[in-house]
């Protein structure tokens, strides 16, 4: 780092240094780094407080948030000058140069490497050379690890494919390759990567590695993908082999492949837009920008047409972005509370993507940045409709300004704004912007024939486009309508009218609502009311059915009728939900007239439908549920992919219901029982937070039962999603309660599968002796019952605790006692987690050949049982084995296909794996 110059300068691409007059800076503690750290990214423009206590806590904010951060300002000013941290009205300031601050100084070079024209490869070069390592590693903010930090390494990924093409076109490739090869270890299915790194190896001399090289990413895209490489790959191919010659000049950029069908989810335009020229012109300049943010936020009151302005503009230039168009409901304002997750919506970007379920790494992080991988550098409109707030938005902007993006939201989303994106401002519309929008939708002469009653009209609706739209859609319907009447029927709603002018209440355009309604059908009218009681965010047409109390054929008519009357509308195959101010009108006629059968079938389809789609997953669960309505019945799950693919669909109605019915008792039996339904799948699918919030959920209610039995099976599942995230302390105070519980309920089993994970958490935090004691007690328990399974598990535990300890000729005698029982009662999973533990007591005893056949045999059991993770950890061991007899390239690729798993679960054993493969 240059530490020369004066003030202050602030380097983050690496570890994190604080220069100030040229002198390096102690460190001070995390908070005030991380504020620091995100006050340099701005860079002179002010941070509000809201994203500067996100920065420093994330969602773990103390009692006295605002308090908390005049303390860290504090902290801050003595470290590096009062003068240099400014308190302005809508926020703090850093006083820094821009330039200094490496991050910045990074994207400022690529946004202008395209112009430099010749000088393109010395840019990229200066650029590239700015980073020393992971960015915002240790700048003490989980929050810019989890957003900002792989939105620049897409960027950086995309520099240096960049600049390989070009080396490539200079013939002085050479130097290119280093970078490519760390690269291409760390982003093992990055194909446009692998493109790069297969030509500079060729043109380098070193044709035959090149060629092995397309065999090793070959054979991993078949294995993790199920598929074939890309046609750019199968290119770089054929070009080996036959020795075709590059095209000379610096080639364009190939993207990776595009998916077979180019995602088209933009939803119906409406009829044409009136009153928006202004904000159409500052649309249109953002969609032919070339360099920097194309990020358009559009602001305004609910009913300003927010969404329709975006979709509107977005049908009129959807052919300048051939790659395809994603859009999504944010859901930022829902009545209901609960808005969209970036779980869910990468998943649906993904989904539109064409990435099969089976392909996708496990975490939210891994998956947000293969989203951003795949549209990277390609020309994609994504619409984000109806955000919260900037936090929900960031996690989903590309990495690259090849994409635009609209975002609408009823807050001004000063984060977004600040950091580039371009404001649009919705106004009500003008009287004559008002007359023209019901021209359009009612015809010209329709209006001139009444132009007192259009004047009312537009007065009455104070120029909101929702409610003009609406009053005007009445007309539409009945052409016999006079618009005096229409003005009649607003003038008649009273003082809810006069509401219309209010601006931000969802109760805006109640009145309107209710033509559409009181015109439904009874049974129609009857769903729609229905429909404001369930818990979201949107409703397939079984759970409709079990509403209604009738069968799946019966319920369909009735949601046509919805859909013709625009009450409801598709918001996926077979699914159904509402815009948020009809769902606001929906829950207030539910509540007038609610309906505690129908909500009885509906919460009891999700009870009945989830633990036959849990019992897919994990065949044995131990507990049994009390639907209360009769014969309600479960939608056929045929087998576990079908459970998968059921609960990816349902999972965040199901989190939402049990969110809704948290603290009610008269719901506490069903709410633990759900949970326990879901259980193995947020477990097995990687959902761990969300596993271990509603086991929280589950355990509460089980207290409100004072039920033993669910007491303690709540505590079994909270205790185990506590030890997937790593919160050991309370999982053994979890697990300490569920062993009580069991004792109490003379429950020998359940004794021992608590007493097994409390061995197990003994063992993570060090306590070997304890572990092993522990482990003993189990084995007691499950020989007084005669369990095999149970003895074998804890005949396991026994011996990897001995052979951390030493003790490696006991351990072999227990493990392999162990396995012996497995293979009995075929149980798979276990006997993998066995031979893993004899592989491991075998490589310490110096018997390498034994533990290399082992660890194969675990690996090849993990991969049958759908298990990624724990087989990453055999692999990882196995390659370490295969190092010390010196097969090393044998040993690279066992290593290489654990990273792979390891580094897409965030697992830190991912960094030790590359420093591995780096020595080798």
């Amino acid at each position: 780092m240059d530490t020369g110059g004066s003030g202050l300068g602030v380097n983050c691409l690496g570890r994190l240094e604080i220069t100030l007059d040229g002198r390096l800076l102690e460190l001070p503690g995390t908070r005030a780094v991380a504020a620091l750290t995100r006050l340099a990214l701005s860079a002179g423009t002010p941070v509000g407080g809201t994203d500067l206590m996100t920065a420093i806590w994330d969602e773990d904010l103390p009692d006295d948030p605002r308090a908390g951060l005049h303390t860290v300002m504090a902290r801050l000013r003595r470290l590096v000058g009062a003068d240099r941290v400014v308190t302005e009205p809508t926020g703090y300031k850093l006083v820094i140069d821009p330039d200094r601050v490496d991050a910045i100084r990074f994207n400022r070079l690529l946004d202008t490497a395209t112009a430099a024209g010749s000088g393109e490869a010395a840019v990229l070069d200066e650029a590239l050379g700015l980073w020393r390592g992971r960015p915002f590693a240790d700048a003490g903010s989980s929050w810019l690890t989890r957003f900002e930090a792989p939105r620049y390494a897409e960027r950086r990924l995309a520099a240096v494919e960049r600049r390989a093409d070009l080396a490539l076109a200079e013939g002085n490739e050479a130097a290119q390759l280093p970078r490519l090869l760390e690269l291409a270890t760390e982003n093992p299915l990055r194909e446009s990567l692998w493109s790069r790194l297969l030509l500079v190896l060729d043109a380098s001399g070193r044709s035959a590695e090149a060629l092995e090289r397309y065999e090793e990413i070959r054979r991993r895209i078949a294995d993790e993908l199920g598929g074939d490489p890309g046609p750019q790959l199968q290119e770089v191919y054929r070009r080996l082999l036959v020795r075709t010659p590059a095209p000379a000049g610096p080639p364009p950029v190939v993207p990776p492949q595009l998916p077979v069908v180019v995602p088209r989810q933009l939803p119906g335009s409406s009829a044409p837009l009136v009153g928006r020229k202004r904000a159409l012109k500052i649309l249109d300049g953002l969609a032919v920008r070339d360099a920097g943010p194309r990020i358009a936020v559009i602001m305004g009151t609910p009913g300003a047409g927010k969404t329709a302005l975006a979709i509107h503009w977005s049908h009129q230039v959807a052919d300048r972005f051939p790659d395809g168009q994603l859009a999504v409901n944010l859901r930022g304002f829902d009545p209901t509370g609960v808005p969209a997750t970036t779980d869910e919506v990468i998943h649906g970007f993904l989904d539109a993507l064409q990435v099969r379920p089976e392909s996708r790494p496990r975490g939210i992080e891994a998956q947000a940045a293969l989203y951003r991988s795949l549209v990277a550098d390609r020309r994609f409109l994504i619409v984000l409709d109806n955000a919260r707030d900037a936090d929900q938005v960031r996690p989903l902007l590309p990495g690259t300004p090849s994409c635009v993006v609209v975002v609408t939201s009823r807050r001004q989303l000063d984060g977004l704004i600040a950091a580039g994106a371009e404001p649009v401002v919705l106004d009500r519309l003008s009287t004559d912007g008002a007359r023209l929008l019901l021209i359009s939708r009612l015809g010209a002469e329709r209006v001139a024939r009444e132009p007192a009653a259009a004047d009312e009209i537009t007065a009455l609706c104070s120029g909101l486009p929702l409610a003009l739209t609406l009053a005007a859609a009445r007309g539409a319907i009945h052409r016999d309508l006079e618009l005096s009447e229409i003005a009649a029927g607003l003038r008649d709603a009273g003082t809810r009218l006069g509401e219309l002018s209010g601006g931000d209440s969802l109760t805006d355009v109640r009145s309107v609502f209710s033509w559409s309604y009181n015109a439904l059908t009874p049974e129609a009218a009857r769903l729609f009311r229905l429909l404001g009681a369930h818990a979201g965010p949107d409703i397939s047409v079984a759970a409709t059915a079990a509403l209604l109390g009738v069968s799946a054929d019966e319920a369909m008519p009735v949601l046509r009728d919805l859909l013709r009357a625009h009450l409801v509308e598709e918001t996926g195959p077979g699914r159904f939900g509402f815009h948020d101010l009809l769902r606001a009108y929906a829950v207030e006629l539910s509540a007038a007239d609610p309906d505690p059968q129908a909500s009885d079938r509906v919460i009891d389809h999700y009870l009945v439908t989830a633990y036959a789609a849990g019992r897919q997953i994990a065949p044995h669960q131990q507990f049994t549920i009390t639907p209360r309505t009769p014969d309600v019945e479960a939608e056929p799950i045929a087998d576990k992919e079908q459970a998968f693919a059921w609960f990816d669909a349902e999972r965040q109605v199901l989190i939402t219901a049990l969110k809704n019915a948290a603290g009610r008792p008269e719901e506490a039996d069903r709410v633990w029982q759900l949970v326990g339904a879901m259980s193995a799948y947020l477990d097995l699918g990687g959902h761990w937070p969300e596993y271990y919030d509603v086991a929280k959920i589950g355990l509460t209610a089980a207290e409100q039962c004072e039920d033993l039995v669910a007491e303690e099976l709540t505590l079994r599942w909270m205790a185990w999603a506590a030890g997937r995230l790593d919160r050991q302390d309370e999982c053994l105070v979890l697990s300490q309660r569920g062993i009580d519980c069991a004792h109490r309920l003379g429950d020998t089993r359940a004794e021992a599968l608590q007493t097994m994970t409390l061995s197990a958490t003994y063992h993570q935090t060090e306590q070997p002796e304890e572990s092993l004691r522990v482990s003993r007690r189990a084995l007691e328990l499950y020989r007084s019952i005669g369990d095999d399974r149970g003895m074998a598990q804890s005949l396991n535990g026994m011996g990897w605790v001995e052979a951390q300890l030493g003790q490696f000729e006991e351990a072999q005698v227990h493990c392999q006692e162990a396995l012996e029982r497995l293979e009995k009662v075929g149980d798979e999973w276990r006997m993998a987690a066995t031979l893993d533990s004899l592989g491991h007591i075998a490589a310490r005893l110096g018997r390498s050949e034994v533990a290399i056949e082992r660890y194969r045999r675990s690996a090849e059991l993990y991969a049958r049982c759908g298990d990624r993770s724990y087989g990453a950890a055999t692999r990882n061991r196995l390659g370490d084995v295969l190092a010390t007899v010196g097969r090393r390239e044998e040993a690279r690729v066992e290593w290489a296909q654990a990273l792979d798993v390891l580094s897409s679960l965030g697992d830190p054993r991912a960094d030790e794996i590359r420093e591995k493969l780096s020595a080798t």
